[in-house]
């Protein structure tokens, strides 16, 4: 069973203002961080974070899109259960 994908956005300081590009990062919750780890690699996405395993039991990674935006995909669920 695959869990829905959920998706945090960290604006900057003031979220209710319109941030320049470049400002924002997102963390999506996803289930194999290695298979997308791959396909964003493989598609030649600027990878500024390596695959890799965190204390806190998340297996993850950060890139970079082309404004400057930061997007870290993990395995931590904050609203997962037990």
């Amino acid at each position: 069973m695959t869990r829905s994908t959920r998706l945090l956005v960290f604006p900057g300081i003031a979220p209710n203002i319109r941030q320049p590009p470049g400002t924002s990062s997102v963390y999506v919750v996803i289930d194999d961080a290695d298979a997308l780890h791959d396909r964003v690699v493989a598609a030649g996405g600027d990878v500024v974070a390596p695959l890799t395993d965190q204390d806190y039991g998340s297996r993850d990674f950060t890139v970079r899109d082309p404004e400057g935006n930061i997007w870290s995909f993990g395995t931590y669920d904050p609203w997962a259960e037990g």
